[in-house]
Order: C-alpha cells, then structure tokens, then sequence
C-alpha cells in the first residue's frame, strides 16, 4: 500500500499529495475514487495520527477536494478547505443539461451500464449535472455542519506554498474578493492535498472561452454549421449532443446488447495501446463494423438541418484513444452515415467574428494553419485544459516532471478501501 500512496506523493515533498492533476481518465466517479482512496492510504500509513487540528489543507472544492474533505470528516479529522471560487462544485451545479454517469468510462465492461456510483459517501445516481451536484452539496453542508473541525475558506485567490525548516509547508492566500488594502492569510499545514482539477480550458486567438460546463443550449440548435475542434472526450460527447435528439450516453449503451461486438470492441481497445498509431487503428477498426440495427436507431434520432464538421490534429482518424469507446463508437457509426464531417491534420490557429453579406447574417470564420478558412454559425473548442497545478504552483509543477509523464497506477481507479471504513465515523 505504500507504492500506492507514492503515487499521489508529489516527489521531493513528504506532505504533499495530488488527486488527478497527472491523469487522463479524470472523471467525475474517478476522481471521488482517488480521493477516497487517498484518504485511506494516508489513514494506513498512520499519516492522519497524532495531527493537530488545522493540520491538512485540502486546495481544491471541486468534486475531488469536496469528497476528499467528507472522506476526512468521517474519520474525525480537522481540516481547512480552500476554493477559488465563491461556491463548491461551481462548475457541476449550474448545468442543467449534461447528463452525467459514473461508469460509462470503462464502457463495454460489465460494470458499465450501472448508473448508481455505490459510493460510501456522497454517492449518486447518473442524471443532470446541477440536481447531481445539489446532493453533493448537500450532504456534504450536512456533514459539516456545526463542526468545528472544518474551516471552509472560499475565495481563495493568489496562493503560493513554501516548505519550512520543519517540514510543514506555509500556505499564503487572499482571501474574498480582490481589493487595493486586501491582504495575504497564513498559515502552516503538515499535509497539503491539492485537488486542483483538470485546470482552465484552452481556446484559441479571437474566440471567446465556451466552457464545457456552461449551461447552453446547444441541443436546441437547428439549420446551422457548426466546428468542434477537439476529439477526446468533451468534443465527440458535443458532436453526438448536436447531431442527436436529447443525447443521452447510459440511453445509447442500454441500447447495444451484442455481446460479441463488446468483446470485439475490448480486444481492440487493449491492442490499441500497443499500436504506434492508436488512433488509426481505433477508427479503421471501428468504421469496418456492419451494424444496420444501430445505424436506423442513430438515424431516427438524428437533428435534422445541421452541419458538424469534427476537427482534431490527426490527419484522418478521429477516434481518439483519450474519449471512451461508447462516444467513439456512435461518433464512427455517424461518420460513416455522413452525418459528421471531419477535418483533420491542419491545427486551428485563430476565429474571427464577420458578418456574412450573402446569409445577413453574424458567423464565424475559422482559420486553420494551411492557410485556409472555413465559416460556421458557432465554433466549439474542447483541447483539453491547461494544468490548474501549472498556474497556480509551477514550481511544484516543474518539480514533478517524471511525476506527471508517468500518472498514477491503473488500481487507483479501482476502490481499494475496505468496506464499512468510511462509515465508521
């Protein structure tokens, strides 16, 4: 158990541990995970023995540091909370159309089509975003509420980290809203566990950031062109919600039964990650499959009037090894119906806003690094996310650069506590 525990260990600091800042599969259900696995790690090793109270500091409100905070509450432990935003879970609790699910990551696996996440704490059911995150919340106001052993400290801006003489680290911070004789906050933890998240999305030059949490209404869209630029998880999961009625994933896998096309679509998925081209393989594999079954239901549900062009950075296969395979196998069955467009190898640089004459009407213009551009009603970018780490502590990110080509161990997707450790407080 200890190996384990080094994974989440930032190098070079006994007292500092990550939950998914290194690691692609960052799911809602993954990151809880790791959070409870953490905690239960650092209860083994005999880290949370001996601790005085505000000794840990969890940097992070999200669902990572929310469930890392309840996992610490349950066990008695005293601990200071801090969230750059005015709210917890700011991001999930305002969506009102993603639908979220626990374990169609792993999509085929048996497990998959399970919509309850059989958590100890904070469990939940797959549904909309904001009615999933209102229970969080409430459960975690009511397990912390009228302690003393917790300090929530939101607005948490600017903050900087040093290591002293004694081991601790001193953790600066301003705190509320910014001001001209607004101070700095200290104070000295012995455990620090940074919950930072996936970080702040990219977008490129001209195009004004369209978080993938945003409340939109992208699905009420009709006769217009519209560009997703990205093909890992968050562009093919909007390319399916603009080209499908009321998208809904756990819908489409109670929907594909077969179980010798699941067993096929797994073998390829293992063989992927020794291919030199994953992607390649992936989307030859994927677009030689016959399933007139899936494609008359995918057609019934099709939204009629739109484009969608898919842009990503390989020059012909679209199916990135990053997306889970229940997105990239809608995404190849509407591919090859010519419901989706894709463009590939030419990277996006820049979007303008320009008024086309012939349509009187306000788009987008697009241009890629060919030196060609294209005009579209909307342009989504999903490139992932810059390190939330990187900006807030680049030192620590800096130091860790075996740490974050390596990620953490595959078994920490996996519960490992034991069962009733997390209801015994």
């Amino acid at each position: 158990m200890t190996d384990l525990l080094q994974d989440f260990r930032l190098p070079g600091h006994q007292g500092i541990y990550v939950i998914g800042s290194f690691d692609r599969k960052t799911s809602l259900y993954y990151q809880q995970v790791r959070a409870f696995n953490l905690i239960w790690l650092l209860s083994e090793a005999g880290q949370l023995t001996d601790l005085q109270a505000d000794d840990i500091c969890v940097l992070g409100g999200g669902i990572a540091g929310v469930t890392a905070a309840r996992a610490l509450l349950a066990q008695g432990q005293s601990l200071t909370l801090l969230e750059k935003s005015p709210e917890l879970l700011s991001l999930q609790r305002h969506n009102h159309t993603r639908r979220i699910h626990p374990h169609l990551y792993s999509w085929p696996s048996p497990e998959a089509n399970n919509p309850q996440a059989d958590l100890p704490l904070l469990n939940w059911r797959a549904g909309i975003s904001a009615e999933v995150a209102a229970n969080w919340l409430s459960e975690f106001t009511q397990a912390a509420k009228g302690l003393a052993n917790i300090q929530l400290k939101a607005q948490a801006t600017e903050l900087t980290a040093s290591e002293t003489q004694a081991g601790s680290y001193q953790l600066s911070w301003q705190q509320g809203e910014k001001t001209q004789t607004q101070t700095f906050q200290t104070q000295t933890f012995k455990i620090l566990i940074l919950a930072l998240g996936v970080g702040v999305e990219r977008t490129v030059a001209g195009l004004p950031l369209h978080s993938y949490w945003e409340d939109d209404g992208l699905h009420l869209k009709s006769q217009a062109e519209l560009l997703i630029s990205g093909c890992g998880e968050g562009g093919l999961l909007e390319a399916l919600r603009l080209r499908l009625k009321h998208f809904d994933p756990e819908y489409w896998a109670n929907q594909i039964n077969d179980p010798e096309l699941k067993t096929q679509i797994l073998a390829w998925e293992q063989a992927a990650a020794d291919q030199n081209d994953p992607a390649d393989f992936l989307t030859q594999h994927y677009l030689k499959l016959d399933l007139p079954q899936l494609d008359q239901q995918l057609q019934h549900h099709l939204i009629a009037g739109l484009k969608v062009d898919l842009h990503g950075p390989h020059p012909r296969s679209p199916l990135n090894p990053q997306a889970t395979a229940l997105n990239r196998l809608l995404i190849s069955r509407l591919l090859k119906m010519g419901e989706i467009n894709y463009l590939g190898g030419n990277p996006l640089l820049a979007a303008e806003q320009i008024v086309d004459s012939t349509l009187d009407a306000t788009r987008w213009q697009a241009y890629f690094s060919d030196n060609s551009h294209r005009s579209y009603d909307q342009i989504l970018i999903r490139h992932g996310a810059s390190s939330a780490l990187k900006q807030q502590f680049s030192q620590l990110w800096e130091q860790a650069l075996d740490y974050r080509t390596a990620g953490t161990s595959p078994e920490l997707l996996k519960p490992l506590w034991p069962r009733g450790f997390y209801q015994r407080g």
